[in-house]
């Protein structure tokens, strides 16, 4: 490092030793998602409860402090590793190692998502040519993953080269807000 006395002009040069300190326990994803139906209330499960997505950054309390914003105001009730959600929109943790002073800070987004609501699938090759070519698509607040006869996920409905017989499409939504199959 060059540090400069902006008086006289004088420098000298320094050696500046910096420690990376990696979190190895932390498991926070960029993007959560409050599921809803298609009418865009929020699932609930088997017992009726809604379902609220939970951001857990799976740090120890003991040896983190932890500071939690929603659109830039300090939630003041939250100072745990973790944050149920209640709203869409822009959460931040500020996590402060109480060994070594560290401060990371982390931005995430809560978003609207959805198992398809309305979806589908048709074959688009002609009758009886041996194999077949099939288009499956979906509709609702999600990002959906395409996959036949539980093989690999795919960003697309399309399938080429598909045999004769029963096959399941499965079209399940990215962030976790469930599947459908198009049998």
């Amino acid at each position: 490092v060059r540090v400069t006395n902006q008086e006289s002009g004088c420098y000298a040069i320094a050696e500046v030793v910096l420690e990376v300190v990696v979190l190895e326990d932390l498991i926070l994803q960029d993007i959560y998602s409050l599921c809803t139906d298609e009418f865009g209330n929020l699932m609930e499960d088997e017992n009726g409860a809604i379902i609220y997505p939970i951001i857990d950054t799976g740090l120890n309390p003991d040896e983190f402090e932890f500071t939690w914003y929603y659109e830039d105001e300090v939630i003041l009730t939250q100072v745990g590793p973790s944050l149920e959600v209640h709203e869409l929109g822009t959460y931040r943790v500020e996590i402060v190692s109480l060994t070594q002073g560290c401060i990371l800070i982390k931005d995430i987004e809560v978003v609207e998502s959805s198992m398809p609501f309305n979806y589908g699938a048709e074959v688009t090759s002609p009758a009886f040519s041996g194999t077949y070519n099939v288009e499956a698509w979906a509709e609702g607040f999600g990002d959906y993953w395409f996959s036949i006869d539980g093989g690999a996920e795919q960003d697309h409905g399309s399938f080429t080269n598909v045999g004769i017989g029963s096959h399941v499409i499965t079209i399940t939504d990215r962030n976790g807000c469930g599947s459908v199959d198009v049998i």
